[in-house]
C-alpha cells in the first residue's frame, strides 16, 4: 500500500479526482470506475477471534474488512454481511504478495491470484472458509505472518448480483449463464488452466455484443477484439465468438 492523493472524497453520489496524474486523471484518457456501496460508518466487529474493522452494506451484498495480525495463524475475521460471501478479495496491505481470491465454487482450500493468470491451486497461505459472520484463513491467510489486512466481500443478492461457475463448450455459440437480472459488469476467469482475469461492462461496451474487454492482472490497455464478445442478456449473459 501507498500513500497518494489521486482521490480527494468519497461522495453522497459519487467520488472527487484531486490530481491530474495519469493513473486517473491525464487530460484526453478514458478511464472507467466500478463503485459499490458499503454502508455508511466503519464499526468494531468482534465476530472473528481477531477483531477486525468493519463497513458493510448487506442490502448490496458488499462490505470492507480491515483487520491487524501477527503471528496467528487459521484464524476468523468478521465481515458483516450477515450472510456467508460468495466471493472474498484481500490482501496484506503491508506485503507484496498476490491478492487471494476466495470464491464459493473453488475446491477446498484452493484459492486464485487476482494479479495473476494461474489456474486455481491448493493453497498453504489462503482465505479458505466463509460463514454468514466470518471468513477464515488457512495459515497466515494472506501471505506475511504479520501485517495488515484488507478484505473486499461479497454475498449473493438476488436480482443484483450474482456468482457462480460454468463449463466452457467450445463453440462460438457460447452457454448461456442464468442470472436473474441484466447485467451491468462482468468478471471471468478460468480456473483449470492459466487465463487472465477478464472484465467486461456496459459503460464501456453499451451495445452487444460487448467486445471490449480489461484483464484484472495486467496493465495491459482495453482490447476491442471483434473476434471474443459477451452478450448481456435481460437474465443473463452468453459468451459469444472464438
Amino acid at each position: 500500500e501507498v500513500t497518494d492523493e489521486y482521490i480527494s472524497s468519497f461522495n453522497s453520489d459519487g467520488f472527487t479526482l484531486s490530481t491530474s496524474d495519469s493513473e486517473v486523471n491525464s487530460d484526453g484518457n478514458e478511464y472507467v470506475a466500478w463503485c459499490w456501496n458499503a454502508g455508511d460508518s466503519t464499526v468494531l466487529n468482534t465476530a472473528g477471534n481477531i477483531a477486525s474493522q468493519v463497513r458493510a452494506n448487506p442490502l448490496s451484498g458488499f462490505s470492507i474488512a480491515t483487520w491487524s495480525y501477527s503471528g496467528q495463524t487459521n484464524y476468523t475475521i468478521g465481515h458483516g454481511l450477515g450472510v456467508a460471501p460468495s466471493m472474498i478479495v484481500a490482501k496484506n496491505r503491508a506485503g507484496g504478495n498476490s491478492w487471494r481470491v476466495w470464491h464459493k465454487d473453488l475446491s477446498v482450500d484452493n484459492t486464485l491470484y487476482l494479479d495473476t493468470t494461474g489456474a486455481e491451486e491448493n493453497g498453504t497461505q489462503i482465505i479458505n472458509s466463509a460463514t454468514s459472520s466470518v471468513f477464515g484463513t488457512k495459515g497466515y491467510g494472506l501471505g506475511d505472518s504479520s501485517g495488515d489486512g484488507v478484505a473486499y466481500c461479497w454475498s449473493e443478492v438476488p436480482g443484483f448480483s450474482s456468482f457462480g461457475s460454468f463449463t466452457g463448450n467450445g463453440s462460438t455459440d457460447g452457454p448461456f449463464i442464468s442470472t436473474g437480472f441484466n447485467p451491468r459488469w462482468l468478471l471471468i476467469k478460468r480456473i483449470d488452466a492459466s487465463n487472465s482475469w477478464v472484465m467486461y461492462d456496459s459503460a464501456r461496451n453499451p451495445s452487444k455484443p460487448r467486445n471490449d474487454r480489461l484483464t484484472a492482472n495486467s496493465s495491459d490497455p482495453e482490447n476491442t477484439s471483434s473476434n471474443i464478445g459477451i452478450d448481456f442478456l435481460s437474465n443473463g449473459f452468453q459468451l459469444v465468438g472464438d
